[in-house]
């Protein structure tokens, strides 16, 4: 298990959005990902909409309340093939690469 994985990226950052129809205080629920500096973050489901600022080019993992594919998705954001995990909560969600500012609605 690798606990805090650190990537090689240039120190540019994209604006993520995330649009909740629900908010959740729990570890299962939130989003995943890379920050400018290469380094792990995290950010719960605990409100409706917040952004976070995630490594350009990298990638997320959104755990909501809702399916996340790429109908949920837009800007430049894209779901990686083969990539459908299930959330404890019995949704679906995929990898996302994140090429740019982009918004998830789930």
């Amino acid at each position: 298990m690798i606990l805090n994985p650190v990537v090689q990226c240039g120190g540019e950052t994209t604006t993520v959005t995330i649009k909740s129809r629900d908010t959740i205080s729990s570890p299962d629920y939130g989003i995943h990902y890379v920050t400018s500096d290469g380094t792990k973050g995290y950010a719960p489901l605990n409100s409706t909409e917040f952004t976070i600022s995630v490594a350009k080019n990298s990638f997320i993992l959104p755990l909501m309340i809702g399916d996340v594919r790429q109908a949920s998705l837009s800007g430049a954001l894209e779901v990686v093939a083969n990539s459908e995990v299930y959330t404890r909560g019995g949704h679906t969600t995929n990898l996302v690469y994140v090429s740019g500012d982009g918004v998830i609605t789930a």
